[in-house]
C-alpha cells in the first residue's frame, strides 16, 4: 500500500459527517470505521455512501481545521457543556486536543493545580499570570519569612543582652 493509503488506514480524527442514527454528533473516524460517541453507532464509509444512494440524508459540516491525534494517545469521549466547548475551540483553535491531552496528563500525574476563577483573577490583579510567577512569588515569600524570623531572633537576643546589662548597672 502506498504512503497515502497507509495514511488513510492510520488516520484518526473527527469527520465532517454527523451520525445518521442520532443526527446530533460528529462522528469520530479511525481508519475506515466511523463511530458516534453519543449513541455508539458504527459504520464504514461504504455503508455511508450506500445510505446516501438509498436516500438517507447525511448532515454534513465543513471542517475548518483537523488537528492530528497526539501520538501515543487513545481517543475517548468526554462530557463537556456546549458553551464551554465553544469557548475552548475559540481559545485554542489550532491545538485544542493537544492542550486537553496535556491537561489530562498533568491531572493524572498530580502536576496540575486547579483554582477557582476568583482566585485566578486575584492573582492576575497582583501581576501573577502563570505558574512560574506563582512559584517565584512563593519562593520570595519564604525568603522574606526566613529573614523576618532571623531578625526577630536577633532582636530577642539583643533585648536579652540589654536586660542583662541593665541589671548590672
Amino acid at each position: 500500500m502506498g504512503t497515502m493509503g497507509t495514511f488513510l488506514q492510520n488516520f484518526k480524527g473527527v469527520s465532517d459527517i454527523y451520525c445518521p442514527n442520532c443526527n446530533e454528533n460528529l462522528m469520530q473516524r479511525e481508519a475506515e470505521i466511523y463511530t458516534c460517541f453519543r449513541c455508539g453507532f458504527k459504520t464504514t464509509y461504504r455503508e455511508l455512501q450506500e445510505m446516501t444512494r438509498t436516500g438517507t440524508t447525511l448532515k454534513m459540516q465543513r471542517k475548518i481545521h483537523l488537528e492530528p491525534q497526539p501520538s501515543g494517545t487513545v481517543s475517548q469521549a468526554i462530557y463537556v457543556g456546549p458553551e464551554t466547548w465553544e469557548n475552548l475551540k475559540r481559545k485554542y483553535p489550532e491545538n485544542l486536543m493537544h492542550t486537553i491531552s496535556a491537561l489530562l496528563d498533568g491531572l493524572a500525574a498530580n502536576g496540575v493545580v486547579i483554582m477557582v476563577d476568583k482566585d485566578a483573577r486575584t492573582l492576575k490583579s497582583m501581576g501573577i499570570n502563570n505558574s512560574a510567577q506563582m512559584v517565584t512569588a512563593m519562593e520570595t515569600m519564604k525568603m522574606v519569612e526566613a529573614e523576618r524570623n532571623q531578625l526577630i531572633s536577633t532582636l530577642n537576643m539583643m533585648r536579652g543582652n540589654m536586660e542583662m546589662f541593665q541589671g548590672k548597672v
